[in-house]
């Protein structure tokens, strides 16, 4: 006889981490893995490199042998230091689930608010707002007259085939950055996957802008050196090398990684 009962779509998030000389992503990852079971227990697949030593427990681990080269200016020193950031349009590919969020090891989830999204009818989702603490809200264009800025810092999205064609079109744009970088005038050179993301975006609405691809969520981030973050109750208080703020709890992008990869992070996340 025909099952004709809805069947539950499988949920999980998806995290890439890749040591280098200067960062222990794996460390961040550990700590990005409890916050996510403890906040939106959820399963999680780590997609790491092939000599990585991760000694803690995810519900799938996932070794690629990604030989991408990248350098970024870092928040804690602002020097010059080695990324691996590519190869993220794989976690179509990759991701075990029916419906998944992709989300950066940086982002730290101190709250149940990315699983209301679930409830709702997208093939994928990329929030398109971030407000940087102790500036205020970023410029939402790439560049002075570029399209609109897209975070893919948080990812919704589902196994369907605008979903699928999304992360083609970007790993088409990593293959061929040279060429989308001029194409769509973005000032750096290096590759991003916000504007990979971003561009990828708008080719497959037709240089439209597609409000029903935005994630309603304005991420909050922390540019500065961080020194320490205590929950008080309610509220956040962030210390950084030259101010201290206080915030409703809430998930926190944290840019200054040499904390997140500190003890002083992992007695956070014991205590929170």
């Amino acid at each position: 006889m025909q099952n004709l009962e809805k069947l539950e779509k499988s949920k999980g998030v998806l995290l890439f981490a890749f040591n280098n000389s200067n960062t222990d992503y794996i460390a961040i990852a550990q700590q990005a893995v409890t916050l996510i079971k403890r906040n939106l227990k959820l399963p999680v697949t780590l997609v790491t490199g092939l000599t990585e030593t991760v000694d803690f427990a995810v519900d799938n681990l996932l070794r690629i042998d990604n030989k991408s080269k990248n350098y970024r200016i870092s928040t804690d020193t602002g020097r010059i230091i080695k990324w691996t950031n590519s190869d993220r349009y794989r976690a179509y590919e990759l991701s075990p689930y029916d419906e998944t969020i992709l989300l950066d090891t940086d982002y730290l989830v101190l709250d149940d608010s990315l699983l209301k999204f679930f409830d709702t009818e997208w093939d994928y989702l990329i929030p398109n707002k971030n407000f940087n603490v102790g500036t205020g809200l970023t410029v939402n264009t790439m560049t002075r007259f570029g399209i609109d800025f897209l975070w893919a810092t948080v990812v919704f999205f589902r196994k369907t085939v605008a979903a699928q064609d999304l992360f083609n079109m970007v790993g088409r744009i990593q293959r061929n950055y040279s060429y989308y970088q001029k194409l769509f005038n973005i000032a750096p050179a290096n590759f991003r996957n916000d504007y990979a993301f971003a561009m990828a975006n708008i080719i497959l609405n037709g240089y439209n802008f597609a409000p029903a691809t935005i994630l309603p969520v304005t991420l909050t981030t922390i540019v500065e050196p961080v020194t320490s973050i205590q929950r008080q109750g309610n509220l956040l208080a962030v210390k950084t090398a030259s101010s201290a703020y206080v915030l409703p709890v809430g998930n926190l992008h944290v840019m200054s990684k040499s904390y997140l990869a500190s003890a002083a992070f992992g007695e956070f996340v014991d205590a929170t």
